[in-house]
């Protein structure tokens, strides 16, 4: 039986009249004129409570001439407690229907060109974004620190916070430089996460929000070939921009590094990862623009991203560095 017919039964019995019409139907069937005289009740409320045993399923109605005859359905009086609660959950399936639903809303709101825009801060929101980037990685496979940062740069710059949290949360296990999927983590699909129509529609806006008040973190990074190892060295006040930007003029053709938009154009995107080498520290008596300004010269010396090193032309780093 299912959900809808449990309950049926279940508010059937819940009723001392009619438990009594059962107890003497099961010695035999009965007219309802009999039962009534038995029970000592008018005529039509033994009719009637008759007629919620028989929508139940309860007992079987037989017409002899000008008479009802009722009987016990033996087959469902059989059941055990436990059938009552044995069923298939349709509801549960509409439930998962929707939550997956509401993921790939979460997904689209927050991704851009199959780009992470900005890491959602709420929590529910945040483990379905983790659970897509655990979904790259295959359960019991064994995967480089190396691996996993180029997996994660693939969609999101700031692969620190991504990977750190993919381990806290329980989507992955790491054992010194090496990581592992231990399976889904955080269940972000269960009763974690409400839907309605206020949580879907102001998904967007909120995620615009939380862009323009994110802290803004200044550093420097390169974007490098896998390749050939060679690198293109940049700066930024904001780091959470600059891949995207650049991602955007080699895919259009239109970056003004043309050995860096030519090598984009050999080898194709997925040679190329995002990697931020170093942040700027807060410092009260430091400008953020002058502490980037001396991070950067720090890089450029150690790196020398020049001539078969890298991309950057001699001299003007400066032209990469974004505000």
């Amino acid at each position: 039986m299912d959900r809808k017919e449990s309950l049926a039964i279940l508010k059937a019995l819940a009723d001392e009249t009619r438990l009594e019409l059962l107890h003497f139907l099961q010695k035999r069937p009965g007219y309802g004129e009999e039962l009534a005289a038995q029970l000592k009740l008018t005529a039509s409320t033994v009719s009637f409570h008759l007629n919620k045993l028989e929508q139940a399923g309860l007992v079987w109605k037989k017409k002899e001439q000008y008479y009802s005859v009722y009987a016990l359905n033996d087959e469902r009086l059989n059941a055990t407690v436990r059938d009552f609660f044995t069923y298939d959950d349709p509801p549960r399936a509409v439930h998962d229907t929707r939550l997956e639903a509401y993921r790939r809303k979460v997904l689209a709101s927050f991704f851009r060109n199959n780009v992470l825009v900005q890491l959602p801060t709420q929590k529910k929101k945040r483990l379905i974004v983790l659970g897509h980037f655990a979904r790259k990685f295959t359960p019991g496979v064994v995967y480089s620190e190396k691996e996993v940062t180029a997996t994660i740069t693939a969609q999101y710059a700031d692969y620190c916070t991504i990977r750190r949290e993919l381990v806290d949360e329980g989507f992955l296990e790491r054992s010194g430089q090496e990581y592992r999927r231990i399976g889904a983590g955080v269940n972000a699909t269960d009763e974690h996460i409400t839907t309605g129509k206020e949580e879907t529609m102001g998904s967007l806006k909120e995620m615009k929000q939380q862009y323009k008040q994110a802290p803004k973190t200044a550093g420097v990074y390169q974007i490098k070939n896998t390749i050939n190892g060679k690198f293109l060295l940049g700066s930024s006040l904001n780091l959470h921009g600059p891949w995207n930007r650049h991602k955007f003029a080699l895919t259009t053709v239109g970056h003004p590094n043309r050995a860096l938009q030519a090598d984009w154009n050999t080898f194709g995107a997925d040679a190329f990862t995002f990697e931020i080498l170093a942040t700027v520290k807060e410092d009260p008596d430091v400008h953020p623009s002058d502490a980037l300004k001396m991070l950067e010269d720090e890089w450029t010396k150690k790196l020398d991203p020049y001539g078969e090193n890298g991309y950057n032309p001699h001299n003007v780093v400066k032209r990469i560095r974004e505000a």
